[in-house]
């Protein structure tokens, strides 16, 4: 990582820590340039997202996630399959487990933490817009039942499922990433 992140100046140190990488420089200019340019791009097949460690970051919505891809003209792939809605901090863990199923099934995902006051709906609807195939919403009902609710956003007939056992969820959803993967590599141009 340090050869990667080498030519924004100089790297004193680099580790990686479940998951994370963790990259320091000699300077927080640097660091805010390497974390401006390197950050949404593809990383063997997963979007890397970074920040500058001393920099709080802002609450997202998951309009301002798509909206932070289009100006950085990530192409459409590299913006999500799938959104989780997360509606409870306190299920980081069963959160972070069902993204790396669906991140093993070949899919693009992002995450977001639902607050009430922006309607469930609303967020489909936009997400929906942007050409996201599915939405997943966990709540702490589903954590604790292991189960999904699965929303599917695109194509012919766009479905709700509800309560679904996680491993049927991924079954379906790996079903329908299969359709929708072999009908997007017959658009032209499309990655």
């Amino acid at each position: 990582s340090s050869g990667i992140n080498a030519e924004y100046g100089t790297v004193l140190d680099a580790s990686l820590h479940n998951r994370f990488g963790f990259i320091q420089y000699d300077c927080g200019d640097v660091a805010r340039r390497a974390a401006d340019e390197m950050g949404g791009i593809l990383f063997d097949g997963s979007r890397i997202d970074v920040n500058v460690a001393s920099e709080r970051r802002k609450k997202r919505t998951a309009s301002d996630i798509i909206k932070e891809a289009a100006a950085r003209k990530i192409p459409r792939k590299a913006v999500s399959d799938c959104l989780v809605v997360i509606c409870n901090r306190d299920i980081r863990n069963y959160s972070d487990a069902v993204i790396h199923r669906l991140k093993d099934l070949g899919m693009v995902c992002d995450s977001f933490f639902w607050s009430e006051n922006m309607p469930l709906q609303q967020i489909i609807t936009d997400i929906t817009k942007d050409g996201v195939l599915y939405a997943t919403v966990l709540t702490e009902a589903s954590a604790v039942d292991k189960t999904v609710n699965i929303h599917v956003l695109q194509g012919k007939n766009p479905k709700d499922f509800r309560d679904v056992p996680l491993n049927d969820a991924f079954d379906l959803l790996e079903r329908d990433f299969k359709k929708a993967t072999l009908s997007r590599s017959q658009v032209p141009g499309y990655l």
